[in-house]
């Protein structure tokens, strides 16, 4: 765990949405985000993920797999969250090279993440997010552009 002046001044307000279906990575992501001070669930599929998203708890990001088994992969939940949740924003995580190049299917723009990644990578992936939807309250507190009424 990093000291506490290097984690990000907006950590402990930004809910975290991870998904994937290996279970050691379900494991490392949500810890690597709590030692942060991010506030992390997580979801073993997008199906599960979905339901999750479903019940209306105010997730501002969703770091998911692309590639996994079930109705729903990464490209679909993000679809069907933006669908819940315009505001939020998307890191995608995959191990398939082929499948980052292709923003494919609709699927909303999010910052790509190959596998194997390094902690540093994904904190700083995270942190880029959580910056930029700081200073867009920053700008406007009231009506910041980007951010619907409902992620305020």
């Amino acid at each position: 765990m990093r000291p506490e002046f290097y984690r990000h001044k907006n950590a402990a307000d930004t809910q975290i949405l991870v998904v994937d279906d290996e279970r050691e990575i379900l494991e490392l992501v949500p810890a690597i985000l709590r030692d942060e001070g991010y506030r992390v669930s997580s979801a073993i599929s997008g199906d599960v993920a979905l339901m999750i998203l479903e019940q209306g708890l105010p997730f501002q990001l969703l770091i998911t797999d692309i590639a996994m088994p079930g109705l729903l992969d990464g490209y679909a939940l993000a679809r069907k969250a933006r669908e819940l949740r315009p505001e939020m924003s998307f890191i995608y995580m995959t191990g398939f090279a082929g499948m980052a190049s292709v923003r494919s299917r609709g699927a909303p723009y999010g910052e790509m993440i190959i596998k194997p990644w390094t902690t540093q990578r994904l904190l700083d992936a995270v942190g880029s997010i959580v910056r930029v939807r700081a200073e867009l309250r920053e700008r406007d507190p009231v009506n910041p552009p980007g951010i619907p009424a409902a992620a305020r």
